[in-house]
């Protein structure tokens, strides 16, 4: 939960964002299963940020410079630690700077659009045993028209500089080769293994991925009435299948009807059955093509 009052400089459109944050987490165990844990933290700190843009030749193009830096005021942890596994579990301690930059053009006639954000972020004063992070990273989004058919590529890229290594890798492609068929195709990597220890957990080698994958997703409309979707997540690292779904939508007038049959790694099969009205509602794109 966050407390914030936002105000402007009157000096090149800037604005000043203070704020105090609190975050508080429990899980219910901890890396001794027995146990619980639990975490509590106060932080204050100040963000600054402006946008300019410019429209030239049925273009408009715009850049969002921005900084923001937070202040560690209190932490509170228990003495048994969660099992960490993704970002959530990570120890919240230390001071942080974050800087970055971004910038979007788009035309006003055709819908093409690219869009690019830059960030670097500091994390210091951390507690001990834990290291310093300065993590830099790039989103980038392009969506135009190829001989008129909609094509839109994203890539998400993090890189940890301390560790000298890429944090986090995505690189997505989608593309609508006719009106009633949509597809999309992503390539997913995790950080490298460092540790000998978690190597031989996940029966992997030293300085593999955690995590490589790459994934599909087909929707085809059959009739106006009747759609269907596919979705598959393949493992690289240990060349299995990590999930895969068949949705069958039937829309009516004002409503639609979804059944869905899907597996998971670890979870087993599902099934789903829904219904949503659709009041106000038009059909949407695949993914990134929306």
């Amino acid at each position: 939960h966050a407390l914030e009052s936002p105000f402007g400089l009157g000096i090149g459109g800037l604005r000043a964002r203070p704020f105090l944050e609190t975050r508080l987490t429990a899980w219910d165990k901890s890396e001794i299963e027995e146990d619980e844990a639990s975490r509590a933290g106060l932080f204050g700190g100040m963000e600054l940020a402006s946008t300019v843009w410019r429209r030239t030749r049925g273009a408009v193009t715009s850049l969002t410079p921005h900084a923001r830096i937070s202040e560690e005021i209190s932490i509170y942890e228990s003495d048994t630690k969660p099992v960490r596994f993704d970002a959530l579990d990570e120890p919240i301690d230390g001071d942080e700077l974050e800087v970055g930059l971004r910038t979007r053009w788009s035309r006003l006639d055709h819908k093409r659009s690219f869009d690019l954000d830059l960030r670097s972020l500091r994390r210091t004063e951390r507690a001990d045993g834990e290291v310093d992070e300065h993590v830099l990273a790039a989103l980038a989004e392009l969506y135009t028209e190829v001989e008129g058919v909609p094509l839109a590529v994203r890539q998400d890229y993090r890189y940890d500089e301390e560790l000298d290594q890429t944090a986090y890798w995505r690189a997505a492609l989608g593309v609508e080769p006719m009106e009633d068929l949509q597809i999309e195709l992503a390539y997913t990597r995790g950080p490298k293994i460092q540790d000998p220890l978690l190597a031989e957990a996940l029966e992997l080698e030293l300085f593999d991925p955690r995590f490589e994958a790459a994934s599909g997703k087909l929707r085809y409309r059959l009739t106006p009435k009747w759609e269907v979707e596919l979705s598959q997540t393949y493992s690289l690292v240990n060349n299995g299948r990590l999930d895969s779904d068949v949705i069958l939508r039937r829309f009516g007038h004002d409503y639609m009807v979804e059944l869905g049959i899907g597996t998971r790694t670890g979870e087993g099969a599902a099934f789903g059955l829904g219904f949503q009205p659709l009041i106000g509602w038009k059909p949407k794109r695949l993914g990134l093509l929306e």
